[in-house]
């Protein structure tokens, strides 16, 4: 898929395998028990689109835009973000396995019941994120020059 335009489409029990998205604009799209295998994403824009019952294995994302996206029962496994920025996505029951960030911004993000398993996060920047019964194990963030020590400064009387 290259320079492909989605506007107001329905997915419903669509299987991908092998694909390959590029400079895809996504806009209004509804995506029910989608099966994404080995999906390559670059410069992907997803503008309100709703994900319900999405798995996600060996997917690569970069230069990826998600704004106003809603993902429900969402799996991802093995899936490498580099570059991509998450604007009002709420996440509720999502499942993270081995998933690598890379220079990920989140703004506004919501995650609900959330299990992060393995993963990695580097420069990746969270603006107003709530996590709600998030369950990280073997998560490594890094924030690099962000890095911020909270230390509680005691003064001499």
């Amino acid at each position: 898929m290259t320079g492909v335009e989605m506007t107001g489409v329905e997915m419903t029990g669509v299987e991908m395998t092998g694909v390959e998205m590029t400079g895809v604009e996504m806009t209004g799209v509804e995506m029910t028990g989608v099966e994404m295998t080995g999906v390559e994403m670059t410069g992907v824009e997803m503008t309100g689109v709703e994900m319900t019952g999405v798995e996600m294995t060996g997917v690569e994302m970069t230069g990826v835009e998600m704004t106003g996206v809603e993902m429900t029962g969402v799996e991802m496994t093995g899936v490498e973000m580099t570059g991509v920025e998450m604007t009002g996505v709420e996440m509720t029951g999502v499942e993270m396995t081995g998933v690598e960030m890379t220079g990920v911004e989140m703004t506004g993000v919501e995650m609900t019941g959330v299990e992060m398993t393995g993963v990695e996060m580097t420069g990746v920047e969270m603006t107003g994120v709530e996590m709600t019964g998030v369950e990280m194990t073997g998560v490594e963030m890094t924030v690099g020059i962000q890095r911020r020590t909270y230390l509680q400064h005691v003064g001499h009387l």
